[in-house]
C-alpha cells in the first residue's frame, strides 16, 4: 500500500505536468482541443482534506448515455493538493472513433500530499449512436465500448492497467 500511495504522489510528476502558481478556483476549466466533439460543464467537488481513498470507497469511472450525449464521471480519484491552488483541468479531444480524455492537477504548485476529490464529471457532445468507441483516459490502457441509448459502464479504474 505504501508504493502505492508513493506512486500516486510521482503521477503528476511523470505526466510531465508544468506547476506554477495560479489563482483558486471552485469550478475548474474545460478545454477543447477538437471541434469533433465538445465537452461541457465540467465540475469536480475539490480536494478533502484529511481524506484518503480506502478500499472500501473503489475509484469509479462511469459512462452514462444522458440525452444524446455521454456523461463522464470519475469517483474517489487521488490527486495531489496542488488542485486547491490551481484547480483541474479536462481535456477532451477525438481522432475518428478514439477519444481522448485527460483530467490533470491545473499549473500550481506541487505539494507534498494527496487528496482525494469526492467526484469529477462532464458532458461530452458530438458522439454518434451506435457507435463503437476507444477511450483513452489519462494515462490508462484504452478501452472500448458502444455509445447507444442505455449505456451504463461502471469501471473500477483501480483495475486498468498504465
Amino acid at each position: 500500500m505504501k508504493k502505492l500511495f508513493y506512486l500516486f504522489l510521482l503521477l503528476p510528476v511523470l505526466a510531465g505536468c508544468d506547476r506554477t502558481d495560479a489563482p483558486d478556483t471552485d469550478i475548474t476549466d474545460t478545454d477543447i482541443i477538437d471541434t469533433n466533439i465538445t465537452n461541457i460543464g465540467f465540475t469536480d467537488t475539490g480536494c478533502n482534506k484529511g481524506q484518503t481513498k480506502s478500499e472500501t470507497d473503489p475509484s469509479l469511472l462511469i459512462l452514462k448515455f444522458e440525452g444524446g450525449n455521454l456523461r463522464v464521471t470519475r469517483t474517489n480519484a487521488l490527486m495531489n493538493c496542488s488542485i486547491n491552488g490551481g484547480g483541474i483541468v479536462c481535456e477532451v479531444s477525438s481522432e475518428g472513433t478514439t477519444i481522448n480524455y485527460n483530467v490533470y492537477e491545473k499549473d500550481g504548485p506541487t505539494v507534498n500530499c494527496c487528496c482525494t476529490v469526492n467526484e469529477m464529471t462532464s458532458l461530452v457532445k458530438g458522439l454518434t449512436p451506435g457507435v463503437k468507441y476507444t477511450m483513452k483516459y489519462c494515462y490508462y490502457e484504452p478501452f472500448t465500448f458502444v455509445f447507444e441509448r442505455g449505456l451504463h459502464l461502471i469501471i473500477d479504474v483501480d483495475s486498468l492497467k498504465y
